[in-house]
């Protein structure tokens, strides 16, 4: 009778619950990694998507296309560029053309000399 007793086949209810809590504690943890993550591929995607708005309205002023429906805003202006090496300075007159997308986030600039 004492050995049968003195056997210890399964757990004990202490085990189970510290097991189901660890078990619950690094579920928590990879659902909230995941959801981490498809925060960040959703910004890197909107970020992508303004850069290449803002870019296809420069493209498209250089190319001489019109407006692109809202993609991008585009604005032109004359100006000098000039730049400075070592006591040197050069300058040139131009159009420096600013292309921003809709939302603002994203701004490219160019310099198209005369």
């Amino acid at each position: 009778m004492k050995r049968f007793l003195k056997q210890k086949k399964g757990m004990t209810l202490i085990e189970a619950i510290v097991s189901t809590a660890l078990l619950t504690l690094v579920v928590t943890l990879l659902v909230s990694v995941f959801t981490s993550s498809i925060n960040i591929i959703q910004i890197n995607a909107e970020m992508k998507r303004a850069s290449r708005d803002a870019a296809a309205g420069i493209e498209n002023q250089m190319a001489g296309i019109g407006p692109d429906n809202g993609v991008s805003i585009t604005q032109q202006q004359a100006g000098t560029f000039v730049i400075q090496f070592n006591g040197v300075t050069v300058s040139t007159g131009g159009d420096l053309v600013q292309s921003t997308d809709p939302d603002g986030d994203v701004k490219f600039y160019y310099f198209v000399p005369n």
